[in-house]
């Protein structure tokens, strides 16, 4: 009796330690699929072309990340989403030899600047030359910060990119070169912004206009209507682009009185398809999907991700 209990008990043992085998295989398994499942667009690039890449998460109502890359292979990313999508990015840099020429962040919000805050505490091999992002009012924007603005995130991105000398604030008419492109802030953080008492940081945003010789992107961020009154008066000439990525997800964001002087041919919404839902929700991105439409002007969001176009 006491032989076949003491069989029993290492035949139990046994079997918990296959059920425990089989329980880290299939995580080890998940982990993988999930790193494989960053696709990362191959397109023949010629000399004077620039590959621009909107990434999206399926499963995340709105972020935003883009790359832009030549021929050559240097990267420029945009923003890049939360912090969970932190692996993602790496993912990306990793296929570019782990070096960014120049990362923007548009401004502090966390399905923007999250990942950026994750890589850079903890960069490993990554080399990044350049960081451009706004000149924000961290002060005065904590104390006007709702709950979603998640003011942590800002916090630590001030922390991050404290010191560091590769840091360059910009304001509006400021330009810069970055891998063959033409890069104009067309809006960013300014007195314009301090006199709101809500929607500071993401009308803070940066906006700016991506120029090839023949064909531009204008990237709006998440700069709303409020400020877009101001935006119009002052550079009405140069929104006249190819494609845009829409202000604010193409939620509660800019008009279709503002894109109507953009004239795109092509329009992103950083989004996944729950953002045009009207039933039970407060969203009016069907605004400008229906708009976008009615004009024959290309639309992508997250159910097509990635998505490019090319710059020349």
């Amino acid at each position: 009796m006491k032989r076949t209990r003491q069989r029993n008990k290492y035949m139990i043992i046994l079997i918990i330690m296959v059920l425990l085998f089989i329980c880290v295989g299939c995580a080890l398994n998940n982990k993988k699929n999930t790193e494989t499942e960053v696709l990362i667009p191959q397109v023949e690039l010629e000399q004077s072309q620039w590959q621009v890449t909107q990434y999206g998460d399926k499963d995340t109502l709105n972020e935003m990340f883009y790359t832009i890359e030549n021929s050559a292979g240097e990267l420029v990313i945009i923003d890049g989403g939360y912090t969970y999508h932190a692996d993602r990015v790496r993912k990306v840099i990793e296929e570019h030899s782990n070096h960014v020429t120049a990362w923007i962040i548009s401004h502090p919000h966390p399905d923007h600047a999250g990942a950026f805050n994750v890589i850079m505490k903890d960069k490993g091999d990554i080399v990044v030359d350049d960081i451009y992002t706004i000149d924000m009012n961290y002060e005065l924007y904590e104390k006007t910060a709702q709950d979603y603005d998640d003011f942590s995130t800002a916090e630590a991105f001030k922390e991050v990119i404290n010191g560091l000398d590769n840091v360059h604030l910009v304001h509006e008419n400021d330009t810069f070169h970055l891998i063959g492109l033409d890069f104009l802030v067309l809006y960013a953080w300014n007195d314009e912004v301090e006199k709101l008492k809500d929607h500071q940081c993401n009308n803070g945003s940066m906006m700016f206009k991506v120029s090839g010789k023949n064909l531009s992107m204008l990237f709006c961020a998440d700069v709303q209507k409020e400020v877009q009154k101001y935006i119009i008066k002052r550079h009405k000439d140069e929104l006249d682009v190819d494609y845009v990525q829409l202000g604010h997800h193409g939620n509660w964001g800019l008009t279709k009185k503002f894109y109507k002087y953009t004239k795109p041919d092509k329009v992103f919404f950083d989004s996944n398809d729950q953002i045009f839902v009207t039933e039970g929700t407060s969203f009016n991105a069907y605004k400008l999907r229906d708009y976008f439409d009615s004009e024959g002007v290309e639309r992508v969001n997250f159910s097509t991700a990635p998505n490019t176009v090319v710059l020349e």
